[in-house]
């Protein structure tokens, strides 16, 4: 919320001279702002870049012969498109405008860069309180130039009329192979027609009736046909249709005579009916298990007996099957289901039968959603014949996707370069890794390909989509790897370098663990069966049970450069592994895991503390405690080189990695360790659990031995009071509102927002997290005791604010680790991320990161502490607070997610910038500028309630992030503006054509502005693209300026004084104000609300005579208020200047109440910067300062005793590590960071 003096409007003194040196200065500072929105508009846009995975809960998919391009659609709405790897085309998104509609069907327009979709629409009528579906065809339209969005448009919808679909579903839909005509056929029995070139329903239809009367004498007469199960067209023969009913009757129709050149009635209901060697035959499937073969070539149309291949026992229904010629071999038979219902009822499979002598049955663990194969037909002109030869089997399933080489020997499958079922096993954790070297890169891909289960035998063919054009993208040199922990106890690492999303290798930590599953010594579990029928093989990666769910996967670490690999669980154990390229053999004895007691290092909590959580996992070789002899065989790739079991067992929290150091670092609920994996020792144990709080547990007081009923007569009392609190406040409310006037309703100004107060936790023992939790641990070399020395350092954050610093002294015997510090933030809110940057705002590398030998060492260090509810940037090594950002406080969020990226700008790649970005708990992803923690954007990135894509974010480098939309699927961001923006120019396709069809919307918004006083309401986009507000706070210097100006909108960053950034971006999807809304002309338009009638004629003159408005303001009046609507630029071009210079007013921090250090380095240290050197002049000075300019978010003071400046409140601490407990004062008030 901005606020200025009434001058600021152009209304000036009368002896303001233009030309003055103050109006000079004015003139540089509005250039100023005008630079900076401008470098922020190079910098920052939120793009989503692709969706990568397997799509969530598909219903459809079609194949383009012509285009070489698979499409699939899903229930959410969604459709995906995929084409050859490694082009432009290789994948494309769609996104409907308005509500997302299940996809029941989807065909290609074969050769014409478009497909229809065939959509359900439920509605609730109001009138009959019953639900009424309404059916849709979509035109889209597929770009073929992808230079600049790879998005599918809709063309044109056509609502099918509801008299046809009343009491009544589509069963089947096919389009002519002219792309002239589509058919629909209904549960009904009756056909209709629908012409795709004017997309609209043709007169007539191909009545049931009249097939009923056509049935032959001699046959059975049929009252009902039932559902039309299939429509084919003929291969040659264009007028001609194959339709097949249930009740067992199948009709080669002539829709252009509108006659029926053949019926035939069968015994069993018919399930599919299909034409094969180009018409002369047909091939009809049973729900008896069986199939037919007809020969149309004859008088009679003689048909093969009945065949029922895993009779004679009662089988499944075959839901569809067609048959494939070959040239030189015999040709496929391929169905799906068929099996026996006694024995294999559960089975999901398709056989392909080729002969007697090739037969397999493909068994799925998900359910199919379709299939059909790829075909390179062959014509053969001395017989005339033309044959299908088909290539490659494509299925897709409820949980994956799956291609079969049809051409190789014992049909392998294909290895996907898409369509990967991330979640083959749940995930549970990700890591991205940025810049690979081509090394490790090289060497993970060739023993992915190496380490593979017998039933992943991939096939060595190129993928079968392709055109065979040299359309080849360029290929980035650097190359990006996302790592996957999953449930299994499996990491899997993906190459997201381009648009799609292939798995390179994968890592099983579960054969280093005795599990159920575990093969015993010889035992070969073979895939295939002689002895066992129907020949079932085993296929497809996904697998949602877990064989222990102690094996997950919780933490991730990788260090590209030295190659070593850390990985934590859910039972405390950690693996430390390094590549080898050899198989390795280890003996059930050697392998053995370092124990560390974490609890045991204080005899007081060792003492009360019971662990009543799950057991550690067992090695490999260990049957109820007795070691086995044996040995197994490890393949190549990562190896295990140190194995650690932390106790008690619980959960692995937080993990950190320096492998120059060769040092690992891990936390969990009860404290943490640091261990030396090179010479397999432990260096620092230390337990974070109260002792006072397990005393309080064993006698009952405020613990967890609660009875049942004492528990459920507490919840039932405290569920009563809440109801009779909630109906009081209710009727108070309405009193209120019945009191209140009108008037008072309407003359109402924007107020500020309260900001709660920051008050310290108190934990319960019955909270879902304890407060002994490690949240975060981070290495880095930095200034810890002086500005003249880096020190070797870790760093360890917890769930109660409390952060540990260790200094780490490096010796050629030993390595020691000594607390230097301690700090202990007011508001005790969990430590969420820790990071150290330098004086160019670049965050420190990690020990895992090569360093810029190009800069140089210098000693403005600044750490910023980011728990839940702010963030805090401190100056090193005094930790002398600078800065911050309360977030909890004034919105209501809390973090979630912390990344430190680096932006470059999009029209000059030498200029780029470093930011904090923030994803919270509600879904909002913002960018903070470094180190003033000016918010510069804010946008909408997924529901709050999307608990699974929130807790799977993770940041990358270059401003881009991955999360998961769906258990199945990655979605790729990003916030830089050098990224394709898809959704953009999608957002602005929508807004033309809103524009184009609404030419009236812009006066109807002027009316509704003109006719009440309160801010338009915001019209949604269609598709979430960010818009611009502008966010400023008034000047400190100014608190009692009566006349002054409100742009009221969203004022949310009311506690920055910096200019570094004058404006952010905000989501649509996410309104905090009624105050800006998209014109017809698609510009965001800011609202400004003048709280002076003084200025009201100023104004007026200002909106009619100055040109900086562009024509595109509306001014009301009411009362004392002024309403203007004005566009963005036109904000900037007359008021950048005032927001400029409202935002160099800047008070520095001193001293913030929100957080105390303890110091612990004085054993390090024989010069300190302590507190008795301070002057207490300077402290008066400084107290002066703040009282004069009062306070502010950067410098907050509770007490006004000058003494208390003299005073650092030490924390008491329970822990063995620290040597010198200090004394804790309970009558100081403040407590002061930062003062050494």
């Amino acid at each position: 919320m901005f606020k200025f003096a009434t001058n600021k409007f152009g209304h000036h003194s009368s002896n303001h001279n233009p030309t003055s040196p103050n109006q000079t200065c004015k003139t540089e500072e509005y250039s100023s702002s005008r630079r900076r929105f401008q470098i922020q508009k190079e910098l920052f846009a939120f793009n989503k870049i692709a969706d990568k995975g397997f799509p969530s809960k598909p219903s459809a998919m079609d194949y383009d012969k012509k285009l070489k391009l698979l499409a699939i659609g899903t229930r959410n709405g969604d459709i995906r498109i995929y084409g050859e790897p490694n082009t432009p085309h290789q994948q494309l998104s769609c996104y409907q405008d308005v509500h997302p509609f299940p996809i029941q069907k989807i065909l290609f327009v074969q050769g014409q860069y478009q497909l229809i979709t065939l959509s359900e629409r439920t509605y609730r009528n109001d009138m009959t309180n019953k639900g009424e579906s309404n059916l849709y065809l979509i035109l889209w339209q597929i770009p073929n130039n992808l230079e600049n969005s790879n998005l599918v448009e809709k063309i044109k919808e056509f609502q099918i009329d509801q008299k046809i679909v009343k009491n009544t579903r589509l069963s089947a839909f096919t389009l002519l192979n002219d792309n002239s005509h589509l058919f629909l056929g209904f549960e009904t029995g009756d056909i209709y027609v629908f012409n795709v070139s004017q997309f609209q329903l043709v007169p007539g239809v191909i009545n049931k009736d009249y097939i009923i009367k056509n049935i032959p004498s001699g046959e059975k007469k049929l009252t009902q046909l039932g559902p039309v199960e299939s429509i084919s067209h003929h291969p040659k023969q264009l007028t001609k249709l194959l339709i097949a009913y249930q009740r067992g009757l199948w009709v080669l129709f002539d829709f252009i005579k509108n006659q029926i050149d053949q019926i035939i009635q069968t015994q069993q209901p018919i399930e599919s009916a299909v034409f094969y060697q180009q018409g002369e035959c047909i091939a009809t499937s049973h729900t008896d298990g069986s199939f037919i073969l007809w020969d149309l070539t004859s008088d009679s149309c003689s048909s093969s007996p009945p065949n029922i291949v895993y009779g004679p026992y009662p089988c499944k229904a075959v839901t569809k099957c067609f048959v494939k010629t070959c040239r030189n071999d015999q040709p496929y038979v391929i169905f799906s289901g068929g099996c026996p219902r006694v024995n294999y009822s559960d089975k999901i499979s398709i056989s392909v039968i080729q002969g007697e002598n090739s037969h397999v049955c493909f068994d799925f663990t998900s359910k199919i959603i379709d299939f059909f194969t790829i075909d390179k037909p062959c014509h053969d002109k001395q017989a005339n014949l033309t044959y299908d030869n088909p290539q490659a089997l494509l299925v897709l399933l409820e949980e994956e996707f799956i291609a079969i080489d049809l051409i190789s020997e014992n049909w392998p499958q294909y290895k996907l370069p898409y369509l990967y079922s991330v979640h083959s096993s749940a995930i549970i954790c990700t890591h991205y890794v940025n810049k690979v070297s081509n090394k490790l890169y090289s060497m993970l891909k060739k023993y992915g390909s190496m380490n593979q289960d017998p039933c992943e035998v991939f096939s060595e063919r190129e993928w079968p989509i392709s055109l065979n054009k040299n359309e080849d993208i360029e290929l980035p040199e650097n190359k990006d790897l996302l790592l996957t922990g999953h449930e299994d106890g499996s990491v899997r690492f993906w190459d997201v370098t381009n648009m799609s999303m292939s798995l390179m290798y994968r890592l099983k930590t579960a054969d280093y663990f005795q599990t159920d599953s575990t093969p015993l010594d010889g035992e070969n579990i073979d895939t295939i069966s002689d002895d066992n029928w129907p020949p079932f093989r085993k296929i497809g990666t996904f697998d949602p049970y877990s064989d222990d769910p102690k094996l997950g996967i919780q933490k991730i670490h990788l260090c590209p450069q030295k190659e070593i690999l850390v990985i934590a669980g859910t039972a405390g154990q950690v693996l430390v592994m390094n590549l080898c390229d050899q198989n390795k053999e280890i003996n059930y004895t050697e392998l053995e895991s370092h124990k560390i007691n974490i609890i045991g290092v204080s005899p007081e909590v060792e003492s009360h503390f019971i662990w009543k959580g799950h057991e550690p996992l067992t090695t490999r070789g260990r049957f109820n405690g007795q070691l086995s002899q044996g040995s197994f065989k490890v393949p190549p790739g990562y190896q295990l080189k140190s194995l650690i079991q932390l106790y008690p067992p619980a959960t692995v929290s937080a993990l950190a990695l320096n492998t120059e150091w060769q040092l690992v670092a891990m936390g969990t609920s009860h404290g943490f360790a640091m261990y030396d994996y090179n010479n397999s020792k432990d260096l620092l144990i230390r337990c974070t659990l109260d002792p006072s709080m397990l005393i309080l547990n064993e006698s009952g007081n405020g613990g967890t031995t609660i009875s049942r009923r004492k528990s459920l007569k507490k919840s039932l009392r405290e569920s009563f009071r809440k109801l009779r609190r909630g109906r009081s406040q209710k009727t108070n409310t309405r009193k209120n509102e019945s009191i209140k006037p009108i008037e008072s309703e309407l003359n109402e100004a924007p107020h500020k927002p309260i900001e709660r107060q920051v008050e310290s936790r108190e934990f319960k023992q019955m909270d879902d997290i304890p407060p002994s939790v490690i949240r975060y641990m981070y290495f880095v070399r930095t200034y810890i005791t002086n500005n003249q020395q880096m020190v070797n350092s870790l760093w360890v954050g917890t769930n109660t604010g409390i952060i540990y610093i260790y200094a780490l002294q490096f010796t050629k015997a030993n390595i020691s680790c000594l607390l230097a510090k301690e700090m202990r933030l007011k508001h005790r809110a969990p430590v969420v991320n820790i990071q150290v940057i330098d004086q160019f705002m670049q965050p420190l590398p990690l020990a895992e990161e090569k360093e810029d030998k190009n800069s140089t060492i210098e000693h403005n260090h600044k750490v910023i502490i980011c728990s839940e509810e702010q963030f805090k940037v401190f100056q090193l090594p005094a930790l002398k607070p600078v800065c911050k950002f309360k977030l909890t406080a004034v919105e209501g969020a809390r973090v979630r997610r912390i990344g430190y990226n680096c932006y470059m700008s999009k029209s000059d790649p030498r200029y780029s910038e470093y930011c904090l970005s923030c994803l919270s708990n509600l879904g909002d992803l913002s960018v903070y500028s470094l180190p003033q923690l000016k918010r510069q954007v804010q946008i909408q990135c997924m529901k709050q309630q999307d608990i699974n894509a929130i807790t799977s974010f993770v940041f990358t480098k270059q401003g881009q992030a991955f999360y998961l939309q769906s258990p199945s699927e990655f979605v790729h961001i990003s916030m830089s503006a050098c990224d394709s923006p898809q959704i953009m120019l999608q957002a602005k396709r929508n807004n033309k054509r809103d524009s184009a069809e609404n030419p009236t919307q812009t006066k109807s918004n002027e009316q509704s502005t003109s006719e009440k006083t309160s801010p338009v309401k915001q019209t949604p986009a269609p598709v979430p693209a960010p818009r611009t507000t502008i966010n400023e706070k008034k000047p400190a210097d100014k608190p009692n300026t009566k006349e002054e100006t409100v742009l009221s909108n969203n004022a949310e960053n009311l506690n920055d004084e910096h200019d570094n950034s004058l404006f952010s971006f905000s989501s649509p999807n996410k309104p905090k104000n009624n105050s800006s809304f998209i014109t017809n002309s698609g510009q965001s338009t800011t609202q400004l609300t003048i709280l002076n009638q003084s200025a009201i004629s100023s104004i007026n003159n200002q909106t009619q005579n100055s040109s900086g408005f562009n024509g595109s303001s509306t001014c009301v009046s009411n009362s004392n208020n002024v309403t203007i609507n004005m566009s963005l630029d036109s904000v900037v071009d007359r008021f950048g200047d005032d927001f400029n210079n409202v935002s160099n007013k800047r008070i520095p921090s001193v001293i913030d109440e929100n957080s105390s250090v303890t110091n612990h380095s004085d054993s390090l240290l024989n010069d300190t910067d302590g507190l008795e050197n301070t002057d207490k002049s300077k402290k008066k000075e400084i107290k002066q300062t703040l009282n004069s300019n009062g306070s502010t978010a950067n410098s907050e003071v509770t007490t006004d005793d000058e003494n208390t400046l003299d005073t650092i409140a030490p924390q008491k601490s329970s822990s063995p590590m620290i040597h010198k407990a200090m004394n804790s004062s309970s009558n100081i008030k403040v407590q002061i960071a930062g003062l050494f």
